[in-house]
């Protein structure tokens, strides 16, 4: 079952021509859609759906991440630093991504830049955060 976002939590205003579609595409958010709706976003500048695409995807990670449409996230660098290292969303979900079939047909390089850069995160936070 497709779990949606009833309200944008971005206010997108009205200034831009397209900003009634903009808020439409947050509004229809789903587990099916948010992975294209993020690259899109990321690819187009609209701020406002990417932000709302993150959101979604750490409120459901589980159902996306096993999602068929997951493994496009791997296709944009800076969209899966984004995700895995500066929303801590690996730390979180380690296993499920980890486990993944998505992640597991990765080259192993890939797996490992990903894994070594979501570790040295998380040792810096840890260090940040101790006295």
């Amino acid at each position: 079952m497709a779990k949606t976002r009833k309200t944008p939590r971005v206010n997108i205003g009205q200034a831009s021509p397209n900003a009634s579609a903009v808020s439409q595409r947050i509004m229809n958010l789903t587990v099916e859609n948010v992975v294209q709706e993020l690259l899109d976003s990321d690819e187009h500048g609209l701020t406002a759906l990417k932000e709302n695409a993150i959101e979604f995807i750490l409120n459901n990670a589980v159902e996306v991440i096993q999602s068929p449409s997951w493994p496009m996230v791997y296709e944009s660098p800076s969209l899966w630093n984004q995700l895995f290292i500066e929303s801590n969303l690996f730390a979180d979900h380690y296993e499920d991504i980890t486990n993944s079939a998505s992640f597991q047909d990765l080259r192993i390089e890939t797996r490992m830049i990903i894994i070594t850069a979501a570790f040295e995160k998380m040792l810096s936070s840890h260090r940040i955060n101790t006295p």
